[in-house]
């Protein structure tokens, strides 16, 4: 048996509620680390793809046999005006794979993001359906205590099944 013990006013500033959710965050984090730290690791691995340009135009330059002399971090005018149709052409077409493969990825994860929000909406729903079938079966049963009807399955959206009385 639990023992009672006095509970501790929250912090000023916070109210009751939002103190006992900062006091249960450790928990929460620690129960289901996969719900937690999936989104996390998802962008960490977004930044370590992250690719400045300089590099990328530094291996267009070296690919069409342009070097930047030594302690250069820019690509002056002087450089683009020395090279020929031929290598500017190679370098934007350089540029032009690397945004695409940056949309591809833009879109994998508006994508996933999306079917989050309708699993989420799908829950939400879900826990709205049950939440209103307590509340009506609380109101029945407090006038009678014997079911009359047998019991019937109601199907929520994500194929939970409740057995209504």
């Amino acid at each position: 048996m639990k023992s009672k013990l006095p509970t501790p006013d929250p912090p000023k500033g916070l109210n009751f509620s939002q103190w006992v959710l900062k006091q249960r965050e450790p928990q929460i984090l620690t129960a289901d680390p996969t719900a937690v730290r999936l989104p996390l690791h998802q962008i960490q691995a977004v930044a370590q793809n992250k690719e400045p340009v300089l590099p990328l135009i530094v291996r267009s330059l070296n690919r069409v046999g342009v070097t930047l002399p030594e302690g250069r971090r820019r690509v002056t005018r002087q450089i683009l005006t020395n090279m020929n149709v031929a290598q500017l052409q190679v370098i934007v077409n350089d540029l032009h794979t690397h945004i695409e493969q940056l949309n591809e990825g833009l879109m994998s994860l508006l994508m996933e993001r999306d079917e989050l929000h309708m699993s989420q909406d799908s829950m939400l729903v879900d826990i709205e359906d049950i939440t209103r079938f307590f509340v009506s079966s609380l109101g029945r049963s407090s006038h009678s205590r014997v079911c009359r009807y047998p019991c019937r399955p109601f199907f929520t959206a994500n194929n939970i099944v409740l057995h209504l009385c």
